[in-house]
């Protein structure tokens, strides 16, 4: 396939042919009407010699916005894409390996909780699983298409190509305190509403009148408003604002409400209300999860909220800010707030603005606001920058709307230079707070975590952060979960940590030193090595404490119709009694065991020969027989195999702590059985 990226300039000679920089291409068939248009795109194929070519004329302007706008997206790829993203921390992680290892319903949302829908981690189970791309590079590429098809769909708000190259650096390079836009939930909620939209304005500018053309038109924004539900469930709050805008304007204009719009509009409102509550209602919710305990702050949480806030605020404009970038961008974000609206109002250019739009965004902006200071998720997290993702975006669309709008070119003009040198600023802040503030480096945080693939299979067990933050780079090989004392978001990670065959502790966050034994999840590991630095953390390698314990008759139970000797060492079921026969001898003792890999070996003995009819079956059970560990049948034949005086040995594995496990001896006859002892240990791989 050929691709032809030209200037309009190019001109058609015949009906068959395309002159391209002097070079003539040969085209069957005839170049359709009106197919060089002043001031649009167009895109042309055709077949030349049975190789496709597909010829896209723009103008010189237009090349060159669009070339632009590349650097700023690969700029931003390189930045904050999670291949590359130097702060990727334990949130992060956990989207990565929900990704890697999807499973319906427990990642319906984030691990442990009924809300922040898992999008990524499904949408990109396309290339992992399709196209078998690294998991790592499939979040990324699906987190950017995702945010790429939000921008082009609020750009379409915006008519001058300046202003869409502002607002493409305030997407794709947003300063540190709004990162979440690239990163976290809210930038994927506001890319699914910025769909919602565009289809809303193509909706109303095709009008449909029959009740099938307006279902058609909305569905798509059915689905996408549904999906930033559920993704952020705050988004219906600006589901609410652009109805009620929308029918605002509508009474306004004294028109009549179409009746099969609104009856369509109803059904979606309610099927999105149903379908939400049915994924919350599926959703697999930790003991630990917190949100819906108090979802409002308390009057004296509001005021802590307020006064968060205000520091926060504070600070950002402190004279010894650590990045003296943001704190330049923080001061020309206010000259703008300031001009941009003053300059329109003074210059008359206020009609001029789409004030339904910018009705929406400021709404939404303050609605935020208020919902953060209001939040008690918000509080309890300290009232985070992050949180504020969406008055961020909506402000500054708003703000370009009306900037577009000013009549006067000389201070249009001005306003748009300082609004470009503002986001230019604000974007070089990022990688100088990495330099130069924290973490003090550029070096890709799945680099730096990648060191610990040196150290082969391992489980880890840390402080939050430092887990899933720390595995996210290897699933395969690497476990890792919280300590106990701390919010293990994944139980099911914990048994595969033990059972990786070497164990290791990171101290950083949580212990001062590395104790010589420690508890953790009703295991004790013992020290078994030195301190050393690997991925930026600091680490110990541990040892389970071997399981290695004897089981004797006084602690099993027995049926009391056996012989026991009179030291009670040894049992002796015998052939001939008929009350022993087709019944467990031997069970107990009920205890618990850590996951782990086992061997049990069994001290009984029958009469050896060739026969294989059973004398008994041995078996490890738990869950009151339902969950077999292990088991062999005891046949003469098998006796006559095993050295005088060894046990019959039954290795087992336990993927996760069990309760109730029983050694257990049923007994069929046919033969004299004797019984002394069982013993167990978990032998070292």
């Amino acid at each position: 396939m050929i691709i032809a990226v030209v200037e309009e300039t190019t001109t058609a000679t015949t009906t068959d042919q395309i002159v391209i920089k002097n070079e003539i291409l040969f085209i069957p068939g005839s170049i359709p009407a009106g197919f060089f248009m002043p001031d649009k795109i167009n895109t042309f194929a055709y077949n030349i010699f049975t190789t496709p070519i597909i010829i896209i004329l723009m103008k010189r302007k237009t090349i060159l916005h669009y070339l632009i706008l590349l650097v700023i997206i690969i700029i931003s790829w390189l930045m904050y894409s999670s291949v590359f993203y130097p702060l990727l921390n334990a949130d992060d992680g956990i989207i990565l390996l929900m990704l890697h290892d999807f499973s319906l319903p427990r990642d319906l949302y984030f691990w442990g909780q009924d809300r922040v829908g898992s999008i990524v981690p499904l949408l990109g189970q396309i290339p992992y699983k399709l196209f078998h791309i690294n998991h790592l590079w499939s979040e990324s590429i699906t987190h950017y298409l995702l945010l790429l098809l939000g921008y082009f769909a609020f750009s379409t708000f915006l008519n001058k190509k300046s202003t869409k190259l502002i607002f493409a650096v305030i997407w794709f390079l947003p300063v540190s305190p709004f990162l979440g836009l690239t990163r976290y939930s809210l930038g994927l909620h506001y890319s699914l509403l910025a769909i919602g939209l565009y289809f809303i304005t193509r909706f109303e500018k095709k009008a449909p009148s029959g009740v099938w053309p307006v279902i058609r038109e909305i569905l798509p924004v059915f689905l996408a408003f549904t999906a930033a539900v559920w993704v952020t469930e705050t988004a219906f709050v600006t589901i609410a604002i652009i109805i009620g805008t929308a029918l605002f304007y509508h009474l306004k204009q004294q028109r009549k409400i179409h009746l099969p719009t609104a009856i369509t509009i109803t059904a979606a409102i309610i099927c999105g209300g149903i379908i939400i509550l049915l994924l919350k209602n599926a959703a697999v919710v930790s003991d630990f999860y917190e949100y819906n305990k108090q979802l409002l702050n308390k009057p004296d949480e509001i005021l802590g909220s307020l006064k968060i806030l205000g520091g926060n605020i504070a600070k950002g404009f402190h004279p010894n800010h650590a990045n003296p970038l943001l704190l330049i961008y923080n001061y020309l974000v206010v000259v703008l707030l300031i001009a941009i609206p003053a300059t329109l109002f003074i210059s008359g250019s206020a009609k001029k603005v789409s004030w339904r739009w910018a009705l929406v965004f400021l709404l939404d902006g303050l609605a935020f606001l208020f919902i953060n200071i209001l939040s008690h998720w918000s509080y309890l997290n300290g009232v985070a920058r992050r949180y504020f993702v969406s008055v961020y975006i909506v402000v500054w669309l708003a703000n370009l709307m009306m900037l577009e709008a000013i009549q006067y070119k000389r201070p249009r003009k001005i306003l748009i230079g300082l609004a470009i040198l503002t986001v230019i600023i604000g974007a070089g802040s990022i990688p100088y707070g990495y330099k130069y503030v924290y973490p003090k480096r550029l070096t890709p945080k799945a680099q730096v975590v990648g060191e610990f693939r040196e150290l082969g299979k391992i489980g880890i067990i840390s402080e939050y952060w430092n887990s899933y933050g720390s595995s996210f780079v290897d699933p395969e090989n690497i476990k890792a979960t919280p300590h106990d004392k701390c919010e293990v978001r994944n139980p099911a990670l914990v048994d595969s940590v033990f059972m990786q065959p070497n164990l290791y502790l990171i101290k950083d966050m949580w212990l001062e030193t590395f104790p010589e034994q420690i508890e953790q999840f009703g295991n004790t590991l013992i020290k078994a090595g030195e301190e050393f630095n690997i991925g930026d953390c600091n680490v110990c390698r541990y040892e389970l404490l071997p399981f290695d314990t004897t089981l004797t008759l006084k602690d099993l139970k027995f049926n009391d119709k056996c012989k026991i000797s009179s030291d009670s060492s040894l049992l002796t079921a015998f052939r001939d009694s008929t009350e022993l026969e087709y019944k467990h001898i031997v069970y107990g003792p009920y205890i618990t065991l850590p996951a782990g890999h086992y061997k049990a070996c069994f001290y009984a003995k029958c009469e050896a020969g060739d026969s294989d009819k059973a004398i008994a079956v041995l078996d490890i059970v738990a869950d009151y027989g339902q969950n077999v560990l292990g088991s062999i049948k005891l046949t003469p034949r098998e006796m006559s195999k095993t050295e005088a005086g060894a046990p019959l040995e039954i290795p087992f594995t336990t993927i996760r702590p069990v309760e109730n496990v029983e050694f257990r001896i049923y007994y069929y006859g046919n033969s004299d059985l004797e019984f002394s002892h069982i013993e167990i240990s978990n032998p070292k791989d």
